[in-house]
Protein backbone atom coordinates (compact mmCIF):
# COMPACT_ATOMS: atom_id res chain seq x y z
CA UNK A 1 0.00 0.00 0.00
CA UNK A 2 1.35 3.62 -0.86
CA UNK A 3 1.97 5.23 2.06
CA UNK A 4 1.35 8.08 0.73
CA UNK A 5 -2.29 8.14 -0.96
CA UNK A 6 -5.53 9.15 -0.17
CA UNK A 7 -8.28 7.27 -1.33
CA UNK A 8 -11.06 9.68 -2.41
CA UNK A 9 -14.32 8.49 -2.49
CA UNK A 10 -16.82 8.38 -5.47
CA UNK A 11 -19.80 8.74 -3.35
CA UNK A 12 -20.03 8.93 0.34
CA UNK A 13 -22.16 6.57 2.63
CA UNK A 14 -25.51 7.41 2.67
CA UNK A 15 -25.62 9.02 6.20
CA UNK A 16 -23.39 11.14 4.99
CA UNK A 17 -25.02 12.06 1.58
CA UNK A 18 -28.38 13.46 3.24
CA UNK A 19 -25.99 15.32 6.17
CA UNK A 20 -24.37 17.12 2.86
CA UNK A 21 -27.79 17.96 1.82
CA UNK A 22 -29.26 19.51 4.39
CA UNK A 23 -26.42 21.07 5.45
CA UNK A 24 -26.15 23.25 2.03
CA UNK A 25 -29.97 23.78 2.15
CA UNK A 26 -29.75 24.88 5.80
CA UNK A 27 -26.78 27.21 4.86
CA UNK A 28 -28.52 28.54 2.09
CA UNK A 29 -26.27 26.76 -0.68
CA UNK A 30 -23.36 27.58 0.76
CA UNK A 31 -21.20 24.47 3.33
CA UNK A 32 -20.19 25.63 6.74
CA UNK A 33 -16.43 23.78 5.30
CA UNK A 34 -14.00 24.92 3.13
CA UNK A 35 -15.18 22.39 1.07
CA UNK A 36 -18.07 23.13 -1.24
CA UNK A 37 -21.20 21.33 -2.82
CA UNK A 38 -19.41 21.01 -5.98
CA UNK A 39 -16.50 19.81 -4.25
CA UNK A 40 -17.50 16.40 -2.17
CA UNK A 41 -14.09 16.08 -0.19
CA UNK A 42 -11.65 13.69 0.36
CA UNK A 43 -12.59 10.41 2.24
CA UNK A 44 -10.02 8.72 4.13
CA UNK A 45 -10.02 5.37 4.18
CA UNK A 46 -8.58 3.68 8.08
CA UNK A 47 -8.31 -0.06 6.99
CA UNK A 48 -8.67 -3.10 9.44
CA UNK A 49 -5.27 -4.25 8.75
CA UNK A 50 -3.76 -0.48 9.82
CA UNK A 51 -5.79 -0.52 12.88
CA UNK A 52 -4.88 -4.04 13.93
CA UNK A 53 -1.01 -3.26 13.25
CA UNK A 54 -1.28 0.24 15.24
CA UNK A 55 0.31 0.84 11.71
CA UNK A 56 0.35 4.88 11.37
CA UNK A 57 2.63 5.35 8.75
CA UNK A 58 0.39 6.62 6.19
CA UNK A 59 -2.04 8.77 8.15
CA UNK A 60 1.42 10.15 9.39
CA UNK A 61 2.56 10.71 5.79
CA UNK A 62 -1.03 12.56 4.66
CA UNK A 63 -1.74 14.49 7.28
CA UNK A 64 1.18 14.94 10.23
CA UNK A 65 3.67 17.53 11.38
CA UNK A 66 5.83 17.17 7.87
CA UNK A 67 2.89 18.07 5.34
CA UNK A 68 3.22 20.31 3.07
CA UNK A 69 1.68 23.61 2.49
CA UNK A 70 0.26 22.02 -0.95
CA UNK A 71 -1.18 19.00 0.79
CA UNK A 72 -2.47 21.37 3.69
CA UNK A 73 -4.40 23.58 1.39
CA UNK A 74 -6.03 20.14 -0.10
CA UNK A 75 -7.16 18.77 2.64
CA UNK A 76 -8.21 21.76 4.87
CA UNK A 77 -11.54 21.04 5.91
CA UNK A 78 -12.43 18.38 3.56
CA UNK A 79 -11.45 15.08 5.13
CA UNK A 80 -14.14 12.26 6.29
CA UNK A 81 -12.16 9.58 8.13
CA UNK A 82 -13.83 6.19 8.04
CA UNK A 83 -13.06 3.11 9.00
CA UNK A 84 -12.83 -0.37 6.99
CA UNK A 85 -13.36 -4.05 7.92
CA UNK A 86 -15.71 -3.84 11.18
CA UNK A 87 -18.96 -3.73 8.63
CA UNK A 88 -19.57 -7.20 10.64
CA UNK A 89 -19.57 -5.46 13.75
CA UNK A 90 -23.24 -3.98 15.42
CA UNK A 91 -21.25 -1.68 17.10
CA UNK A 92 -20.68 2.32 16.21
CA UNK A 93 -16.69 2.14 15.84
CA UNK A 94 -16.53 4.73 18.67
CA UNK A 95 -17.74 1.46 20.77
CA UNK A 96 -14.96 -0.96 19.31
CA UNK A 97 -11.84 -0.74 21.59
CA UNK A 98 -9.00 -1.79 18.82
CA UNK A 99 -10.77 1.46 16.89
CA UNK A 100 -10.97 3.73 20.22
CA UNK A 101 -7.11 2.87 20.90
CA UNK A 102 -5.38 3.85 16.94
CA UNK A 103 -7.33 7.04 16.89
CA UNK A 104 -6.14 8.18 20.43
CA UNK A 105 -2.53 7.02 19.55
CA UNK A 106 -2.88 8.60 16.47
CA UNK A 107 -4.76 11.83 18.53
CA UNK A 108 -1.52 11.75 20.58
CA UNK A 109 1.02 11.46 17.52
CA UNK A 110 -0.75 14.83 15.65
CA UNK A 111 -4.55 15.79 17.03
CA UNK A 112 -5.11 16.86 13.22
CA UNK A 113 -9.06 16.39 13.47
CA UNK A 114 -10.41 19.69 13.72
CA UNK A 115 -7.86 21.09 10.52
CA UNK A 116 -8.85 18.08 8.26
CA UNK A 117 -12.97 17.31 9.28
CA UNK A 118 -15.32 17.96 6.81
CA UNK A 119 -18.15 18.85 8.94
CA UNK A 120 -20.70 17.56 6.33
CA UNK A 121 -20.31 14.17 7.66
CA UNK A 122 -20.57 12.62 10.55
CA UNK A 123 -16.79 11.47 11.38
CA UNK A 124 -15.76 14.28 13.44
CA UNK A 125 -18.24 13.27 16.42
CA UNK A 126 -17.39 9.45 15.81
CA UNK A 127 -13.59 10.54 15.98
CA UNK A 128 -14.39 12.78 19.37
CA UNK A 129 -15.96 9.94 20.52
CA UNK A 130 -13.15 7.10 19.90
CA UNK A 131 -10.64 10.00 21.16
CA UNK A 132 -11.90 10.91 24.55
CA UNK A 133 -11.00 8.59 27.26
CA UNK A 134 -14.16 7.90 28.75
CA UNK A 135 -17.60 8.04 27.60
CA UNK A 136 -20.54 6.73 28.79
CA UNK A 137 -23.27 4.63 26.42
CA UNK A 138 -26.88 5.16 27.75
CA UNK A 139 -29.34 2.80 26.05
CA UNK A 140 -32.44 2.58 25.35
CA UNK A 141 -34.05 -1.13 25.73
CA UNK A 142 -34.78 -2.14 21.71
CA UNK A 143 -33.77 0.88 20.48
CA UNK A 144 -30.32 1.42 19.72
CA UNK A 145 -28.28 3.93 21.62
CA UNK A 146 -29.95 6.32 23.31
CA UNK A 147 -27.91 8.98 24.37
CA UNK A 148 -23.64 9.25 24.91
CA UNK A 149 -22.09 10.92 27.51
CA UNK A 150 -18.38 12.47 27.90
CA UNK A 151 -16.44 14.25 30.76
CA UNK A 152 -16.35 18.23 29.99
CA UNK A 153 -12.62 18.11 31.07
CA UNK A 154 -11.91 15.50 28.39
CA UNK A 155 -13.62 17.16 25.68
CA UNK A 156 -11.72 20.45 26.64
CA UNK A 157 -8.21 18.40 26.50
CA UNK A 158 -9.40 17.78 23.19
CA UNK A 159 -10.07 20.67 21.69
CA UNK A 160 -6.75 22.15 23.47
CA UNK A 161 -4.24 19.66 21.69
CA UNK A 162 -6.64 20.06 18.42
CA UNK A 163 -6.83 23.69 17.92
CA UNK A 164 -3.38 24.25 19.44
CA UNK A 165 -2.30 21.73 15.87
CA UNK A 166 -5.07 23.53 14.11
CA UNK A 167 -3.80 26.62 14.70
CA UNK A 168 -0.01 25.51 13.51
CA UNK A 169 -1.79 23.64 10.03
CA UNK A 170 -3.80 27.24 9.33
CA UNK A 171 -0.34 29.21 9.75
CA UNK A 172 1.63 26.92 7.29
CA UNK A 173 -1.11 26.12 4.96
CA UNK A 174 -1.09 30.34 4.72
CA UNK A 175 -5.12 30.27 5.73
CA UNK A 176 -5.63 33.46 7.24
CA UNK A 177 -6.86 34.13 11.03
CA UNK A 178 -10.34 35.13 9.66
CA UNK A 179 -11.20 32.19 7.63
CA UNK A 180 -9.10 29.79 9.90
CA UNK A 181 -11.82 31.65 12.71
CA UNK A 182 -14.61 31.40 10.87
CA UNK A 183 -14.02 27.20 10.30
CA UNK A 184 -13.33 26.66 14.35
CA UNK A 185 -16.86 28.53 14.97
CA UNK A 186 -18.38 26.13 12.04
CA UNK A 187 -16.60 23.35 13.99
CA UNK A 188 -17.88 24.71 17.59
CA UNK A 189 -21.31 24.96 15.84
CA UNK A 190 -20.96 21.45 14.79
CA UNK A 191 -20.38 19.69 17.83
CA UNK A 192 -22.96 21.40 20.07
CA UNK A 193 -20.15 22.80 22.51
Amino acid sequence: MNPHAIYAGVAKTEVELRRLKKATARNGGRTSALATAEDPGIMYVITREEIDASDYTRFLANFGPAVGKERLCQIAGRVSFTVQGYEDREEEIFEIPEIREYFQLAHKRWPCWLFTADVRTACLHAITLCVLQKIDIIRAPGAGINHVQTSLEDLKSFFEESLRVTAIMDSRAGISRKLGGKRIEALVEYLGV
